[in-house]
């Protein structure tokens, strides 16, 4: 052997073991990476279900006040049952460990698409007319004059007449070639 041949052997010897490195060194970097994941996901459900727990324990005082009143056991009743759901929501969040949780969401999902997907609509319906109205507020908003505020349906009916009214870009296109001929 020459003493080229030997040296890209060693070479190729030392890219292969830099390389195996590298990639136990990625290796554990991603487990690191996954362990502190789980961590700060169980933390944070553990901060939710402890909320929930409070906002439960809060929302049967108010019904147990509100029930005080005349009409309050129908009030009284709302409430606490509400407050019930809320508690088991806590303790669920509290209790369970992410990687259970995903396991859940799952097994949900498939056994109920239907809900999913209705929920998931219901939801899009809903911030879609939120981000409608929000705009059309704030349209209105900067679409004042000196004197006021206009109504916007004044202003729609005004704006879809002047559009009514002009000509096709067309007809003034063959309008302008007339006139130069």
């Amino acid at each position: 052997m020459s003493r080229t041949e030997v040296g890209s052997t060693g070479q190729q010897e030392g890219n292969a073991g830099v390389a195996e490195m590298v990639s136990e060194q990625a290796t554990q970097v991603k487990k690191k990476g996954r362990a502190e994941l789980r961590e700060q996901l169980d933390q944070r459900t553990n901060d939710v279900g402890r909320q929930a727990s409070s906002l439960a324990g809060a929302l049967r005082r108010a019904g147990s006040e509100a029930g005080q009143g005349a009409s309050g056991t129908g009030v009284e009743r709302v409430t606490s049952g509400l407050a019930e759901r809320l508690e088991q929501a806590g303790s669920y969040l509290e209790q369970a460990r992410g990687e259970e949780m995903l396991r859940d969401a799952e097994r949900f999902v498939r056994t109920r698409p239907w809900v999913v997907a209705g929920a998931a609509a219901t939801l899009g319906f809903a911030v879609s007319r939120i981000l409608r109205a929000s705009s059309e507020q704030r349209y209105d908003r900067t679409s004042t004059t000196a004197s006021g505020s206009r109504d916007s349906q004044d202003w729609r009916a005004a704006a879809t007449s002047g559009y009514e009214a002009r000509e096709p870009v067309a007809s003034r296109a063959s309008e302008a070639t007339a006139v130069a001929s």
